[in-house]
């Protein structure tokens, strides 16, 4: 273990887990008004009502370990459990892979690094936690999308390079100190993020004469747009659509149902730009637009 890369891959597995058996507890809690997040501060059976001691509590391995059943009442845990605390440990597990050398650099700038990393994680903890919820419960709540919004300025202006890829931060940049830049292009993406999916649920009312998104929906992308930008946001949102469209599809012939929650489709695009957003702006600025060119010179 003397490879401090290595050192830190092993932390982020160890840490993902365990953020995620927290993530657990806010998904099945935070929707709930009768259940706390913090009381009772022990996880507990949702069944039979049993305090889980700590040896049963130990991310993936205790559910292996109990065979997927409660020690209390042997009714089966949902796989949802392990399958939750196992992604969470991989998402965290990729990011540490993609930013180790920037963590590990000795260059200035290194604290502004860590928390960068930190708060990407946060993303990987809101997209997971969301997507759940919003599954079960069709509802986003302001608990996190809200909370992310009014932190997202103040994060952007003490880490600038959150928005390291935007034009307006970019542009800011040029005339005022970093800290300010940050926090206005935030406040930007914010207002371009919720815009948007306000005009888009105004239309879709107008032309299907029903709600076509919901208010969590609206805020939850202008949560995206305080730390991604402008551009950021607005690539999500492409690729939210992009990916919803082919997914819904096929979700609503498992499931026989049409009320197709979007905020899932939302955390998968704010996770597919977080990892792959120049390859992504790049498809779309420059392969995409190439390849239809050539198409139109065969032609």
């Amino acid at each position: 273990m003397g490879d401090p890369g290595l050192l830190i891959l092993v932390l982020a597995v160890v840490f993902g887990a365990m953020v995620g058996s927290f993530l657990n507890v806010v998904i099945y809690r935070l929707p709930l008004e009768s259940v706390s997040i913090y009381r009772p501060l022990r996880s507990f059976c949702p069944k039979c009502q049993k305090i889980l001691p700590w040896y049963e509590n130990v991310p993936i391995i205790s559910y292996l370990l109990l065979g997927g059943k409660c020690s209390g009442c042997r009714q089966p845990i949902p796989c949802r459990y392990p399958l939750v605390e196992a992604l969470t440990a991989a998402l965290f597990l990729l990011t540490a892979y993609l930013e180790k050398d920037g963590l590990l650099s000795s260059e200035p700038g290194q604290i502004e690094r860590i928390g960068v990393f930190f708060v990407h994680l946060y993303f990987i903890m809101v997209a997971i936690s969301v997507t759940f919820i919003d599954f079960d419960h069709r509802i986003i709540p302001d608990e996190i999308d809200l909370t992310g919004a009014a932190a997202a300025p103040i994060l952007c202006a003490v880490f600038p390079s959150l928005l390291a890829h935007d034009s307006l931060f970019l542009h800011f940049g040029e005339k005022m100190p970093q800290w300010l830049a940050g926090g206005l292009a935030s406040l930007v993406g914010i207002a371009v993020g919720g815009g948007t999916l306000i005009v888009v649920r105004h239309v879709g009312r107008l032309m299907f004469k029903k709600e076509a998104m919901g208010m969590g929906d609206v805020k939850y992308l202008a949560f995206m747009g305080g730390f991604f930008g402008w551009g950021g946001c607005l690539m999500i949102f492409l690729a939210s659509c992009l990916v919803g469209a082919v997914i819904g599809v096929v979700y609503q012939v498992i499931t026989r149902r049409h009320d197709i929650p979007f905020g899932p489709f939302l955390s998968l695009g704010m996770l597919v730009i977080l990892f792959l957003r120049v390859q992504v702006h790049d498809f779309i600025f420059k392969q995409w637009p190439e390849f239809i060119q050539s198409l139109l010179i065969i032609w």
